[in-house]
């Protein structure tokens, strides 16, 4: 049975906007299998995830307000599934910022966003999104050079919250 379980209240305002993301490969298709050793997710939160031995997140850093997630439930012929989309800008050009996002495109990633409100939020687990990627060296001075990234996909599963403490864990 699908009930509301409690209510929810407007509690304060709070800033919008992605501090930092965080993204890590969900499979591994040399082994065939997935990069997430343990994973426990309850009352939308998640309270433990490990990644397999050698497997690390690593951060993706952007200016401030340049990076946004949507997490919308789509409709269908009576499922439930979710449209999750986290779109970044990332200014430069490097030779290992190339690298780095050809790894991205090629893989299925999961994506843990921090929130200016200091919380964070994971989405794309179950069999993570896919990376676009649009570069563009700008016109003016002023503009970017760089690239926007957009890793989307769908899921049976609203984004949840992680601690930070597991988020820490995911980078040694």
């Amino acid at each position: 049975m699908c009930e509301l379980a409690s209510g929810f209240y407007d509690i304060c305002e709070s800033s919008g906007g992605i501090d930092t993301s965080y993204a890590f490969t969900v499979w591994n298709y040399t082994l065939n299998q997935s990069n997430i050793a343990t994973l426990t997710i309850a009352n939308g939160e998640c309270t433990a995830l490990t990644l397999v031995a050698g497997k690390t997140a690593f951060p993706i850093n952007y200016r401030q307000e340049t990076g946004f997630f949507t997490d919308e439930k789509t409709e269908g012929a009576g499922g439930y599934a979710r449209a999750q989309t986290t779109t970044l800008m990332v200014f430069g050009n490097t030779k290992e910022m190339i690298t780095n996002i050809e790894g991205m495109a090629k893989s299925r990633t999961a994506v843990i966003n921090k929130l200016n409100d200091g919380t964070f939020e994971m989405m794309l687990w179950e069999k993570g999104g896919k990376t676009t990627d649009s570069r563009a060296s700008g016109t003016a001075t002023e503009d970017m050079n760089g690239t926007t990234l957009t890793i989307s996909g769908k899921s049976t599963q609203k984004a949840v919250k992680i601690s930070s403490t597991i988020v820490l864990a995911l980078l040694a």
